[in-house]
């Protein structure tokens, strides 16, 4: 039998009203699990898990209207504005809105993980309506809270205790606890102040192209150390127009990630091969080997060494 296509199994999956469904496919080399929970008909939560860099765009699934709250839990997300402009959500960030006008799933890092609550009124039957109004929830209503000025609304969680952190971490198999647990968070947000507005900075699609490539050069040969003006004169733009693109797209200020990424790759050697401690660092562009076991230190809380003999 034929594997059963990601739209197919998503259909599927929104067609039981009272059973956990677990997703897991690899496409275009990114490693998807999806877990999506019932809580009335046409009212789901989902929890994503991500490795990899990029998802095409489902059509078959998402010609139907869908409404969203995505909650960011660790990497970062690209998400198209309705007005052609991209953001990012990041850890602890709330969007709001409609899912239209996508290509793809961009995720920045590599890895993301995170909750989304759909609402496809398409599959509401007069059960769901009846038990939504019953705690009076109406999904009308709460959009219109967030969404009144613009078709997209980004925003961070208020309360101390981040309901969004806890509505599926104690028995991810409880359905019953979790069914509360999201009833409980969307009257939060459709009733109280759960959550502020936060403006994060806007680029263009074109500008998060050049810093996806300068990225790329600057990760191609970790043992040389490119300037980023060498870069932005490659481009036509100027030095710090780059390096804001470049931190709008991957959280961090150019300098920052790119002593992180050399950290990870280290560790990924030492694990992995039998490489000399010093090969290693010339590898990832440090000469000196008590300059790189310092800030290796830094990273992983032991020296290089160790480091090997305790993986």
């Amino acid at each position: 039998m034929a594997k059963k296509t990601y739209s197919e199994e998503i259909a599927l999956a929104l067609d039981n009203d009272n059973e956990i469904h677990v997703i897991e496919q690899v496409i275009s080399e990114c490693h998807l699990r999806m877990t999506i929970y019932p809580i009335v008909r046409g009212v789901y939560l989902v929890s994503h898990e991500i490795k990899g860099f990029m998802i095409p765009f489902e059509k078959n699934f998402y010609s139907m209207p869908i409404y969203t709250i995505n909650y960011c839990l660790s990497g970062r997300c690209e998400f198209r504005r309705s007005d052609d402009k991209v953001s990012y959500l990041s850890p602890g960030i709330t969007c709001i809105g409609k899912k239209e006008n996508l290509s793809s799933f961009y995720y920045p890092l590599g890895h993301y993980s995170g909750y989304e609550i759909y609402f496809i009124e398409s599959l509401y039957d007069p059960e769901s309506v009846s038990l939504l109004n019953r705690f009076g929830l109406d999904r009308t209503k709460l959009f219109a809270r967030y969404t009144n000025i613009t078709s997209v609304f980004i925003g961070k969680m208020t309360h101390d205790q981040d309901l969004f952190k806890n509505v599926a971490a104690h028995d991810c198999r409880d359905l019953v606890r979790i069914r509360s647990n999201v009833i409980l968070l969307l009257q939060s947000l459709q009733f109280d102040d759960a959550v502020v507005s936060f403006t994060p900075n806007i680029i263009t699609p074109y500008q998060g192209q050049l810093a996806r490539k300068a990225h790329d050069i600057l990760i191609d040969n970790l043992s040389i150390h490119i300037p980023v003006k060498t870069i932005s004169d490659q481009f036509g733009i100027s030095e710090t127009s780059l390096k804001n693109y470049f931190k709008e797209v991957y959280g961090l200020c150019i300098s920052k990630y790119m002593t992180a990424y050399r950290m990870r790759e280290a560790a990924r050697l030492l694990s992995e091969t039998d490489i000399s401690i010093l090969e290693i660092a010339n590898r990832i562009g440090y000469t000196n080997q008590g300059r790189f076991a310092k800030v290796f230190q830094k990273y992983y809380r032991m020296k290089p060494l160790k480091y090997r003999h305790s993986v």
